[in-house]
C-alpha cells in the first residue's frame, strides 16, 4: 500500500516539474499551413431563379446548406417575414 501511494505521489511531483519548464512568456511558432483542395464549384439556376453554388466532396457523408435571403424584413399584416420563414423551418 505504501508504494502504491508513493508511486501516486512521485508521478504528480512529475507532472507538475514538466509543466514548469513550459516557457509561456513566447508565443510558438506556427505550424505550416494547411493545403485545402475544393473541388471546382458547380453554379446553376433553378426554375424559380435560384441561384445554386455546389462543391462536392466525398470525403464525409455531410450535406450543409445555407439561404440567404437579400430583402429586407417586413411586416405583412400581424406576422413579420421573419417569423413565418421560422415557422416554415420547423
Amino acid at each position: 500500500m505504501k508504494t502504491k501511494i508513493l508511486s501516486i505521489i512521485a508521478v504528480i511531483t512529475m507532472s507538475f516539474a514538466t509543466n514548469a519548464q513550459i516557457d509561456r512568456s513566447k508565443m510558438p511558432t506556427p505550424g505550416p499551413d494547411p493545403v485545402v483542395k475544393l473541388g471546382s464549384a458547380e453554379k446553376f439556376s433553378l426554375n424559380n431563379g435560384l441561384t445554386v453554388i455546389m462543391v462536392e466532396n466525398h470525403k464525409l457523408p455531410r450535406v450543409s446548406a445555407t439561404l440567404r435571403i437579400d430583402n429586407k424584413p417586413y411586416l405583412e399584416g400581424n406576422i413579420s417575414v421573419f417569423r413565418y420563414d421560422g415557422k416554415l423551418i420547423r
